[in-house]
């Protein structure tokens, strides 16, 4: 068997997909064996080794020790299917698979009567119907490589390569889902690009900035295989779909929370909680307590505020978020980037 120019044997991947074969001799074997189990076939003796390429074509030497049909006839009229695919550094675009009279060697399977492989026990009589071609013999280093010849042209099959194009698609959120756009990018299937020219860093959508997120895309992609039917070379195939997240920068100047100010008769002692209004779209971390009307409680006790300068003593005081808080508030609002000036400071 010479695999048609622009061919290699191929096999199925997990994920369904047809690809080079690795170990291109055991796949052939393992699909005649199957269609010889379909057809009923007694056999002994398979045997397919990979011999030396033709004109980068692969080659495979195929052969038995013994074959008989369920009907007891040696003649079998069935079709045994065998895997290939487009082989991914080949630059032919089109061929025949059959003698065809521009192209004899074109064939695919040819059957020998070569003396080193059967000493003679039988010869291939053509009938007038098969023809050897001496190209593929002599390159084989066989006696003969017999075919049907060019006048059957209903076994002679013109091809052609399509090298179709796929499409990837990015598309852009913000926090809760909000779109911030797309792009496409068209490109040869199982080749890589770089992300970084496609993918911004900084969106800004009615007046909002947008920051990507750190880790939200790799820097390469790779094109995947085309699984569908390409009709022609205009067609571009579908292609992988990626959703890239980006933080909400929060203008800190414009949309600040606040921690209340209050006041408190002299008792000798301070205040053991403070109450804290958050900027619009913000979460509140864990054991900040919600205060129904939009405003949350926080305990001093919980670390979470700097208020190390207030004293029992009369006077006015500076409350803020200590860093443990910010880190907290940050936390809780990981689609968000603000500044230690998210919540204003209160006295």
């Amino acid at each position: 068997m010479v695999v048609p120019a622009g061919f290699v044997i191929g096999e199925t991947d997990s994920t369904g997909n047809a690809v080079v074969a690795s170990d291109p001799a055991s796949t052939i074997t393992s699909e005649i064996t199957q269609s010889l189990t379909d057809y009923n076939v007694a056999y002994t003796g398979l045997s397919v080794t990979q011999e030396t390429s033709y004109k980068d074509r692969q080659v495979f030497k195929i052969s038995f020790d013994s074959v008989t049909t369920f009907n007891g006839s040696v003649t079998l009229d069935n079709l045994f299917p065998v895997t290939i695919v487009t082989d991914p550094n080949s630059t032919v675009t089109s061929g025949y698979i059959g003698p065809n009279t521009s192209a004899p060697d074109s064939g695919a399977l040819y059957i020998t009567d070569n003396f080193a492989d059967t000493q003679g026990d039988y010869a291939v009589d053509g009938y007038g119907a098969y023809v050897n071609v001496p190209e593929i013999a002599n390159a084989l280093g066989i006696d003969d490589a017999y075919i049907l010849n060019s006048t059957y042209t209903n076994y002679i099959y013109q091809y052609g390569i399509v090298q179709a194009q796929v499409q990837d698609t990015y598309n852009f959120v913000g926090p809760d889902g909000v779109s911030l756009g797309s792009k496409t990018i068209i490109g040869t299937p199982q080749t890589t690009y770089n992300t970084l020219s496609l993918v911004p860093t900084t969106i800004v959508q009615n007046g909002i900035t947008y920051e990507l997120k750190d880790g939200a895309v790799a820097t390469y992609a790779t094109y995947p295989a085309i699984t569908t039917t390409v009709s022609d070379a205009a067609t571009v195939a579908t292609g992988n779909t990626y959703t890239v997240q980006y933080l909400q920068v929060m203008d800190t100047t414009q949309a600040a929370g606040a921690i209340t100010d209050q006041t408190m008769s002299w008792t000798g002692s301070t205040p053991t909680s403070y109450t804290v209004t958050l900027p619009t779209g913000l979460t509140a971390p864990t054991g900040w307590t919600a205060n129904g009307d939009g405003t949350y409680t926080i305990a001093t006790t919980s670390g979470d505020l700097n208020v190390s300068a207030v004293s029992p003593n009369v006077g006015s005081y500076d409350v803020s978020l200590s860093a443990t808080g910010l880190a907290k508030l940050a936390a809780a609002n990981q689609d968000y980037l603000f500044d230690s000036n998210v919540i204003a400071p209160g006295l």
